[in-house]
């Protein structure tokens, strides 16, 4: 029993090094999320169609470009994993898991964003709730993707994540109703700590991981 535990946090350990600890996927989300402040403003400049075509292409090249550049960093300096059938499972219901709240997640935000969702009237109840409810309700969302990840991937980190993206946008959306604020700069500014973070933990993996002298 105790060799069967130690293999599975040998793989879960494994999984972690190679996919979260050299930070490069924390980047990625970081510059990801920083697009995303700005969607209000290039859809002002653009138009609401060819914004959405730019977003979706440059998050294309972001995500591709730092893939590639994980491929040359990490492989190099940790080698390669071969994980078991059960840690295969579990990472295939984990995703399954994540991309259906990350789905729902963007389908509010990009519905939201471009102001097609019918709100419903609610009666009774104070006048920020009929102004933010779609956004409470993609707050809700977004926390609960991260903790989903944070948990299932044994990652603390991506629970300050989610609670950076999630209430950094709904205080942009305030702002940006009460004060006529079009720049989500403080969502700009939490998803800059994402990647301070996502930085620090690449500079740290590098010098805890150099390349051996005959590869370097």
């Amino acid at each position: 029993m105790s060799q069967a535990i130690n293999l599975k946090n040998a793989e879960r350990n494994s999984f972690k090094l190679v996919t979260y600890t050299d930070g490069i996927n924390d980047i990625s989300l970081g510059i990801v999320l920083i697009l995303m402040s700005l969607y209000s403003v290039s859809r002002a400049l653009l138009g609401p169609k060819l914004n959405v075509v730019v977003f979706l292409g440059t998050v294309l090249i972001v995500t591709g470009v730092l893939s590639y550049i994980k491929t040359r960093i990490v492989p190099p300096r940790v080698g390669r994993v071969k994980f078991g059938t059960q840690t295969k499972k579990r990472l295939k219901n984990a995703l399954i898991v994540t991309s259906v709240l990350v789905i729902a997640s963007l389908a509010t935000w990009f519905l939201s964003a471009s102001g097609n969702i019918n709100e419903p009237i609610w009666e009774r109840l104070p006048q920020w709730v009929s102004d933010f409810d779609v956004d409470i309700i993609f707050t809700i969302l977004i926390i609960t993707f991260f903790s989903v990840a944070a948990y299932t991937l044994a990652l603390q980190r991506f629970y300050l994540y989610g609670l950076l993206f999630g209430f950094g946008n709904l205080t942009s959306t305030i702002l940006l109703i009460y004060q006529g604020v079009l720049f989500q700069y403080l969502l700009a500014i939490s998803d800059l700590v994402i990647v301070g973070i996502g930085v620090y933990f690449l500079i740290r993996f590098m010098q805890s991981y150099p390349v051996p002298l005959e590869e370097a």
